[in-house]
């Protein structure tokens, strides 16, 4: 019997009657070991480390050891949350490994499974984090405090769990953003900085570790720096600590290179400044085109290693945009990110950004590339939305330049229709944006439009319209200019 169809009718007997605990875990870890075997074998011949599934073994062997044996061995157990305590931990560890056979399915199961070990009364420091970061946060009725306190108490329980380094690492950075989150007035920044210096001093035990699979480390990095990437000083900080071991144990690795890349592009802006150019001083422009230079060899680099990387590529079109070595050199890099992942949102806000007036674009040129946005039957994901990015830019624009009447032109309702359109075809769960559809419908004095989307909203967010009394006055106005409407 192959080992897939076996695995498969694990998961399945399992929706039909439900196993102790330990012993699921313990087949399980028994199936991991089997396909650890086999892809030794699979490797000799093809030179690879991945399972039929495409999931690497060892991340998947790493995850299991370091989640449930952990508990099963060292955890504080009772008869009462052992079995869902356990259910969270192997179904944590399969998603964390990147099955492609598990879908997204797995992560609303796991919200349901983290529910059942906390009214079961687990405390165990994993499933704390997890149900803060799975089902707290998404708790309509919630608030930021309550998703902060959440996170804090993981936090507390993990200072006296016995997890590894890199699960540690996450639930201080969490805490941390959260408690933030909460109070940005930074009444509790000791908190802040506590658990955030505390995440980076886990991550750097948890780059030591000799069986650490490389996914691990590069979600890591990539999640401690975009945390940071508003914080220079800290940002600087941690990277002069992990970089260096990044570089000794993964020289070959590209996200290593990218990493680099992506702190040496944050210093080159840093150097330069927020200033218009004729402020720049000397120094401040050398410090730019230094850090660009570098900046733009590291990506490079990881580009050589790693040309099936969108974001990579995205990232030089933000060194382009420093570099000002033509726009076909952004266009390369633009086109070679969209061929990749022809959702690519973030490329596309690039380019779009790259093309406003106080670069090297201009308004036609913005527009005219968010309508080919809306209009690509190639591109998709929330790509149509850079129409609407674009107007919101030159919005800003003319509202700086004494205009307060942008959105009440014809042209514009007609670009911010079709892009919210074609962006609901292709997403028709993303309920949520239909505060946004309100939002343009009302300042564009679309008061049917206003009206007639307003059932779709669901459960209002009222801090969107800028307060709950905000929003009825909106609502009142609307009616009655409706009313008034020939």
């Amino acid at each position: 019997m192959e080992l897939n169809l076996l695995s498969n009718r694990l998961m399945k007997a399992r929706t039909t009657f439900r196993l102790h605990a330990s012993f699921l875990a313990v087949v399980l870890i028994i199936l991991v070991s089997c396909k650890k075997e086999e892809s030794v074998n699979l490797s000799k011949a093809n030179g690879g480390a991945k399972n039929a599934a495409g999931a690497d073994v060892d991340r998947l062997q790493w995850n299991m050891e370091s989640l449930v044996d952990v508990y099963l061995k060292r955890g504080h157990r009772d008869p009462k949350w052992d079995q869902a305590t356990t259910n969270v931990l192997v179904r944590f560890a399969r998603i964390r490994s990147g099955h492609r056979e598990w879908d997204d399915t797995e992560w609303e199961t796991l919200g349901w499974e983290l529910r059942d070990a906390v009214q079961n009364g687990s405390d165990d420091p994993m499933v704390l984090y997890l149900h803060a970061h799975n089902v707290v946060a998404y708790d309509k009725n919630g608030t930021l405090e309550t998703v902060a306190n959440a996170y804090r108490k993981a936090a507390e329980a993990m200072e006296k769990g016995q997890y590894s380094s890199l699960r540690k690492f996450y639930v201080y950075l969490r805490a941390a953003e959260s408690i933030q989150a909460a109070d940005p007035d930074k009444a509790k920044f000791d908190d802040v900085f506590k658990y955030r210096q505390m995440a980076g001093g886990m991550l750097k035990f948890a780059l030591n570790d000799e069986q650490i699979p490389v996914p691990e480390v590069k979600e890591a990095c990539e999640v401690l720096f975009d945390v940071l990437k508003k914080n220079p000083t800290q940002h600087t900080i941690f990277h002069n600590v992990i970089q260096p071991v990044l570089m000794r144990r993964w020289p070959n690795e590209s996200f290593v290179h990218q990493t680099q890349g992506r702190y040496l592009l944050a210093q080159a802006w840093k150097s330069r400044g927020v200033q218009i150019s004729d402020k720049v001083t000397a120094n401040g422009w050398t410090g730019f085109r230094s850090n660009l230079l570098m900046a733009a060899s590291a990506f490079e680099e990881a580009w050589k290693l790693d040309p099936g990387n969108a974001r990579i590529a995205t990232e030089m079109i933000g060194v382009e945009l420093g570099q000002d070595n033509g726009r076909d050199r952004m266009e390369l890099w633009f086109n070679r990110a969209m061929a990749l992942d022809t959702n690519c949102f973030e490329a596309c806000e690039k380019k779009l950004y790259f093309l406003e007036p106080k670069w090297y674009g201009s308004p036609e040129e913005m527009l005219s590339f968010g309508r080919e946005c809306v209009a690509s039957e190639e591109w998709g994901g929330d790509v149509p939305r850079i129409l609407m990015r674009a107007h919101d830019s030159l919005a800003a624009y003319a509202l700086y330049n004494g205009q307060t009447n942008y959105w009440k032109s014809p042209s514009v309702w007609r670009d911010i229709k079709s892009s919210l359109d074609k962006f609901f075809t292709l997403n028709p769960k993303a309920v949520g944006w239909h505060h946004n559809y309100v939002w343009y419908a009302y300042h564009c004095e679309q008061w049917d439009e206003f009206n007639n989307r307003l059932p779709l909203l669901g459960p209002i967010n009222y801090s969107y319209f800028g307060g709950k009394e905000t929003f009825e006055l909106m609502l009142s106005n609307a009616r009655e200019r409706e009313s008034k409407t020939p």
